[in-house]
């Protein structure tokens, strides 16, 4: 039977391989990774208490900074994935690019390096939903912008090919490519928490990872609708059907009709321009996985034994998204057409340095009454060069839920 002084030594070998893995293949700890090295450090930190010795204190402390380190330290995110900071300046960062999903957030204990947090007597935890998905580099590309918040760009206007032969000598026609130049700015996309106790934080295991999850959420599904519905205006973004030159398809027969005669007009004005994406809402493309030939067979095949969600339709990828009213749909060469401007990636933090009155003018501050205030934000603009390339069409013959 192994002494406490083995097991200790077997259990920090354990966390220790687990955390070399990871930096030998030059990557964060995955989600799995972080809970079964928590575990077994937990269990270390149980029979330290029973193993006198500060050297075997010490490799449990080193070994602690060692995965935190892993884990990314202060540094800044990769573009569009959320991150927190403290008081304490302790970034804890997130995988995955814009077009990943919000959960399974990889964040590290805002614990001071070199201790070990006391085993949790409260075994609660909060149960994370799915995020939303962005449009950003999972539909619309996206460049970063660097020691500024403004920028510009061309906009095509117009196009009208009058390319022909041309006989020696003669007059060449001339096509008009118009273009516009815009000139714009990222905009902020914010959001509070409300103040959350301290003492739940520290109670509720994984508490601070639902909370960079919900507001890192919360950014992403207004992001999500500004670069659809805002207007331009202040500081909404210019959102895709609100930018004149955008095409228009009426609804004709049938939804699977209308959307083949909005992808013609894409190609039609561009030659040999094919659509990458078609936007739909829940409702509406819930319609087209219900819809039934005359035999009561899914035309689709992502019926209740069918594929993915995303599977095409008319060759064109289905990205759905509550971002886009039931009723309009939107497709076209979003590589081409539009580019998001990323200044801020969507980066969380806290601070106990919020100030709330009590009541009755009764002013104190976070730090005073023990709780943390949470901030959510990101800095993005939108590029739309060429508007023509996308068709918005009508899914429903009102263009409207009610019909």
């Amino acid at each position: 039977m192994k002494t406490k002084t083995e097991q200790l030594r077997a259990e920090l070998k354990k966390a220790r391989d687990i955390a070399a893995k990871a930096e030998d293949a030059g990557r964060q700890l995955t989600t799995a990774e972080k809970r079964s090295i928590d575990r077994h450090l937990k269990t270390a930190q149980e029979i330290k208490t029973a193993v006198a010795g500060d050297s075997l204190a010490d490799g449990l402390n080193a070994l602690e900074s060692f995965i935190e380190g892993i884990e990314g330290g202060e540094r800044k995110s990769r573009i569009g994935e959320p991150s927190r900071r403290g008081i304490a300046s302790r970034t804890a960062a997130v995988p995955g690019p814009w077009s990943a999903e919000v959960p399974d957030l990889q964040a590290k204990s805002l614990v001071p390096v070199g201790t070990i947090s006391v085993p949790f007597l409260v075994d609660d935890e909060v149960a994370a939903i799915g995020g939303p998905r962005s449009l950003i580099g999972s539909v619309i590309p996206f460049d970063e912008l660097d020691g500024t918040d403004a920028f510009s760009y061309l906009r095509q206007t117009l196009r009208d090919n009058q390319a022909a032969p041309v006989a020696p000598g003669a007059l060449k026609p001339t096509s008009e490519i118009n273009l516009e130049k815009i000139e714009d700015r990222a905009k902020t996309i914010a959001t509070l928490s409300e103040p959350i106790p301290e003492q739940w934080v520290r109670d509720v295991a994984n508490l601070e990872r639902f909370l960079d999850a919900e507001l890192a959420s919360m950014v992403i599904e207004e992001i999500n609708d500004q670069l659809i519905n805002g207007d331009g205006a202040g500081e909404n973004l210019p959102g895709l059907l609100n930018v004149s030159g955008v095409q228009v398809q009426d609804f004709d027969t049938d939804l699977f009709t209308t959307m083949r005669k909005a992808r013609t007009k894409v190609g039609t004005l561009y030659d040999g321009l094919v659509p990458d994406f078609v936007l739909l809402s829940p409702a509406d493309n819930e319609r087209l996985d219900l819809t039934k030939d005359l035999e009561g067979r899914y035309y689709l095949n992502r019926g209740p034994v069918g594929a993915g969600p995303d599977d095409p339709v008319w060759r064109t990828e289905v990205f759905e998204t509550s971002a886009i009213t039931e009723g309009v749909g939107l497709i076209g060469n979003f590589r081409s057409a539009t580019r998001a401007i990323v200044r801020d990636e969507v980066e969380v933090q806290w601070t106990t340095g919020a100030v709330r009155d009590l009541g009755g003018g009764d002013f104190h501050s976070g730090f005073e009454t023990n709780e943390r205030v949470y901030r959510a934000e990101s800095r993005v603009g939108l590029q739309i060069s060429r508007p023509a390339a996308l068709v918005q069409f009508e899914t429903t013959a009102s263009g409207s839920s009610g019909a």
